[in-house]
């Protein structure tokens, strides 16, 4: 496969890619109480078994404050900013214009759209609740993702024209 079929197909890609973490974002979502927490567990399990190679065991308040850093740095702000990665690629190989804000633009409304269902799911899932803060920190990743992505490929074109 050359340069220019690679092009052509990238676009296709960063969709399936997009659009199969959003859909796990919605998913992960739904998730009861129990199940998020268990799946937050094996994260803090895995954080644990390093401290313990250091001979460190953190106490409850520590091991707290781990689990909550997990929960809102990867489940919230991480995925969401890899998601906005995705987003703003997806839009910026099918969107043809030539106003270099509008993929920055969709992909930013599409992951407020992403941010908002998945704490809206939330609310029908068994013991979880959706909150206003966790919509503002997936929004905070998803920028990033969206903002780091747009700023490589403008300086990656400014370097070539």
């Amino acid at each position: 496969m050359n340069r220019i079929e690679l092009k052509k197909r990238l676009p296709y890609l960063y969709l399936l890619v997009f659009l199969g973490l959003s859909f796990l974002i919605i998913f992960l979502a739904f998730a009861p109480a129990d199940q998020s927490t268990a799946q937050s567990g094996t994260i803090v399990n895995l954080i644990l078994a390093v401290f313990r190679w250091f001979d460190y065991v953190p106490d409850a308040n520590a091991l707290d404050t781990i689990s909550l850093l997990v929960r809102k740095l990867i489940g919230h702000f991480g995925l969401f900013m890899v998601d906005g990665v995705f987003g703003y690629l997806t839009f910026k190989g099918f969107v043809t214009s030539k106003r270099s804000w509008l993929p920055v633009l969709l992909a930013s409304g599409t992951m407020l759209l992403l941010a908002s269902a998945a704490e809206l799911a939330q609310l029908v899932a068994s013991g979880r609740a959706g909150l206003l803060s966790d919509v503002i920190l997936n929004m905070a990743g998803a920028m990033i993702g969206v903002s780091l992505m747009y700023w490589i490929i403008y300086r990656k074109e400014a370097r070539t024209t």
